[in-house]
């Protein structure tokens, strides 16, 4: 058997659409994933990370750093604020009770 044709049918498809890299194993898991609340969980830990790195920027902390530290920290921010947008987007249609902007309202009471 040709692997190609093996990794085809690993492939899911939705209306008639043949996925090239997703595997359907792929797919369940992230689907899982986001059904429980862990790609939720992700963005969370994420954003309360550049959260504390921007903090210390506030606070001072930051100020005795070399010019390349600093470059390197607004990146690594950067890097995760794209994380955060990626996992958001995978996560658009998880289920209410997991929605990051939910928990926010609820943290805010």
């Amino acid at each position: 058997m040709n692997p190609n044709n093996i990794q085809q049918s690993q492939q899911p498809k939705k209306d008639g659409i043949e996925m090239k890299y997703a595997t359907l194993s792929i797919v369940r898991e992230l689907d899982d994933d986001i059904q429980n609340g862990r790609v939720t969980d992700m963005i969370e830990f994420l954003t309360n990370v550049g959260e504390r790195m921007l903090s210390k920027t506030m606070d001072g902390s930051m100020q005795d750093r070399e010019l390349q530290e600093y470059k390197d920290y607004f990146y690594d921010i950067e890097i995760i604020n794209l994380t955060i947008r990626f996992l958001k987007n995978l996560n658009r249609n998880c289920p209410d009770n997991f929605k990051p902007e939910r928990r926010c309202a609820v943290w805010g009471r």
